[in-house]
């Protein structure tokens, strides 16, 4: 073999040897901080618009219905991490007559790659006391929640505030497109002529 091949296989035997060294390897702790990193940035400054259902008593135990489902709405301002899988959720929750912003310590425990924000008998001034598990997942929201005697299901969808009243709107043209389809068949069909 002449000394430039010795050279070049010398040279590839250190690739492979060194390969493995040379390149940075991921880290469980940084896998864990680039999850973290996506969370945050997922959930600063957005709005969780879907819906929620409840039921209370026999309900809670399978044997009577759940409420139809009615608009939910959560506006985060933003999260931040505290010590180990302690983070503060600073949220707006609107329902009924209540308007409050607060921080809110929650948990985040992972299902691999997939957040889940936790809350066991969190006391929420003017609000009450809450328990939830509330997956967060490429977009959009999962979970259920209890209070006193009660509890249910929300489901939604993330989006940046920025982007709410484009979104608003967009809907709005959607649904007036459906009327305007719907009102078009009734008249093709007949219906609601005299």
């Amino acid at each position: 073999m002449s000394v430039q091949v010795y050279r070049w296989l010398a040279v590839a035997v250190m690739m492979v040897v060194l390969g493995g060294q040379a390149a940075p390897q991921e880290t469980k702790a940084s896998r864990q901080a680039e999850l973290e990193k996506t969370f945050k940035e997922m959930l600063d400054g957005v709005v969780l618009r879907g819906t929620w259902q409840m039921t209370q008593g026999e309900g809670l135990k399978g044997k009577a219905p759940m409420t139809p489902a009615r608009p939910d709405r959560y506006v985060i301002k933003n999260v931040s991490k505290g010590l180990d899988d302690n983070w503060v959720v600073t949220a707006r929750i609107q329902y009924g007559d209540k308007d409050v912003v607060l921080p809110i310590s929650v948990r985040v425990v992972w299902a691999g790659d997939t957040p889940v924000i936790t809350l066991d008998k969190v006391k929420m001034p003017l609000l009450g006391t809450y328990s939830a598990r509330v997956m967060i997942y490429n977009g959009f929201y999962a979970g259920t929640w209890f209070g006193d005697g009660y509890g249910g299901v929300l489901s939604g969808h993330i989006i940046k505030a920025a982007d709410e009243d484009k979104i608003k709107k967009l809907e709005k043209q959607a649904e007036e497109k459906q009327d305007a389809q719907n009102q078009s068949k009734c008249k093709d069909s007949g219906i609601g002529q005299g």
